[in-house]
């Protein structure tokens, strides 16, 4: 397994992936690696910035602006068995074929929540992509919470509208009600506490109904 990019949603992969034992050798690629990451690799539980290989499972979590830029490099780590797995937003899977010249390529849309284990992820596939590889997937996907689909292409962007941007809904409504209890009166580490354990029990007993 090969990760490239190592922000927070590839550090949440890697971090799975190591606690659940998926995988007996992952290799990372990150020119800037955080403390978290430096201290895999002096225990060696990973590989940090090895030489290019190829690779039989490709994870690409770096930002869609530097696709472009980083796709010709990203070639010396694909064969022609490997398979590619994005989880960059707005990269479709004509572009990622293309780019990459493969058509081994998966889509992922993760959410935040999944650096704790409790995120969703919806996974979106080519026509080319086998059951086997989609159940793969889904399986090194599973560390960070729920996997759905595999969806058409066309709907990954309503998907991602919701369970992509919908944690920023929920934290935006803790601020509200913490603001409007301090404007009552309550003290603000006080209001913040109810604020935040009012949503945090609301989700656990709607996961509960």
């Amino acid at each position: 397994m090969t990760l490239i990019g190592a922000g927070r949603m590839g550090s949440a992969l890697a971090e799975g992936w190591l606690s659940s034992g998926q995988f007996d050798q992952i290799d990372i690629i990150e020119p800037s690696p955080g403390e978290r990451i430096r201290q895999w690799n002096e225990a060696g539980r990973i590989r940090l910035n090895p030489e290019p290989a190829r690779a039989d499972r490709l994870v690409l979590a770096i930002k869609p602006q530097l696709f472009p830029e980083l796709s010709g490099s990203i070639l010396s780590y694909i064969g022609s068995g490997t398979e590619v797995l994005s989880v960059m937003a707005g990269v479709s899977l004509a572009s990622l074929e293309a780019r990459l010249q493969t058509h081994h390529v998966t889509r992922a849309m993760p959410n935040t929540p999944g650096m704790i284990g409790k995120g969703v992820t919806v996974l979106c596939a080519s026509d080319r992509t086998s059951e086997v590889v989609i159940a793969d997937w889904k399986k090194r996907l599973e560390p960070l919470g729920s996997v759905e689909g595999p969806l058409p292409e066309a709907l990954l962007p309503a998907a991602t509208a919701v369970s992509g941007c919908g944690p920023a809904y929920g934290f935006l409504l803790v601020e509200l009600m913490a603001e409007a209890g301090r404007a009552h009166g309550l003290p603000e580490d006080l209001a913040q506490r109810l604020a935040r354990k009012t949503v945090e029990g609301a989700g656990a007993l709607l996961s509960a109904s």
